[in-house]
């Protein structure tokens, strides 16, 4: 079973990759990272300036959410490898609602167990 830290490292590590495998463990545990990362937003939306932040770290702020939603993007189409499926699959995303629903349901499916056109099966203790 792939650990929290291991998976954030992956997940990081990885984002310019989009030929390979993500475990299943992999992609939830980075969720947990896009939930942290993406709840000030939330709450500063949804409170209508929840929040005062100085310009200088709304910036780095901002740069860090894209850069986790990259790694995201990166990471789902990998768990699409890893059910033996392309990675355009992630463009189930522009349907509202349904297309969240049906990409939620695939990515707690379990991947290959062996290997498939995209490669061995991920590691569990990758990093």
């Amino acid at each position: 079973m792939m650990t929290f830290a291991a998976a954030v490292t992956s997940g990081f590590m990885n984002m310019f990759d989009f030929r390979t495998r993500a475990a299943r463990a992999e992609y939830w545990w980075f969720q947990v990272i896009v939930i942290v990362a993406f709840s000030p937003v939330l709450l500063d939306v949804m409170y209508e300036g929840f929040f005062y932040i100085v310009e200088p770290v709304l910036y780095a702020y901002t740069m860090a959410v894209f850069t986790v939603l990259f790694c995201l993007i990166s990471l789902t189409v990998r768990r699409f490898h890893d059910l033996n499926m392309s990675g355009w699959w992630y463009l189930l995303n522009f349907i509202p609602y349904a297309g969240h629903l049906i990409i939620i349901v695939f990515m707690l499916m379990k991947g290959n167990e062996g290997a498939n056109q995209y490669g061995p099966p991920p590691s569990p203790h990758r990093a």
